[in-house]
């Protein structure tokens, strides 16, 4: 899921960084993350390449990892949201309980004139 996520945000441009693989030999492999660069196609900013070497092992747990950091952020950014959406409630209650007293108070002048 989250390769074909990827590659739908790089089709679509909502990517700023990517990876690529490449043989590195004695069945290990090289990541090359390339940064810096929206994936519109903008030009003028300059590519910018780190490789990162390690076996298939380590990059599952790392990817395991950061799947886990994206759903805590996930589960998070719903609490966050969540609590908005609450205060906003409130915000508007507050507000419509202010118009109240102030109708009212215009009644009760009206109602001495």
């Amino acid at each position: 899921m989250g390769a074909a996520r990827l590659a739908d945000d790089l089709r679509a441009g909502r990517a700023q960084h990517h990876a690529h693989a490449v043989a590195a030999g004695n069945g290990r492999f090289a990541l090359i993350w390339q940064r810096g660069q929206p994936m519109n196609g903008s030009a003028g900013q300059k590519k910018r390449r780190t490789a990162v070497t390690g076996d298939a092992d380590d990059l599952e747990t790392r990817l395991q990892q950061l799947e886990s950091e994206r759903d805590e952020l996930a589960r998070r950014l719903q609490l966050a949201e969540e609590r908005v959406r609450l205060l906003e409630e409130r915000q508007k209650a507050v507000l419509d309980r202010i118009d109240w007293v102030i109708d009212s108070l215009h009644n009760a002048m009206e109602i001495q004139t």
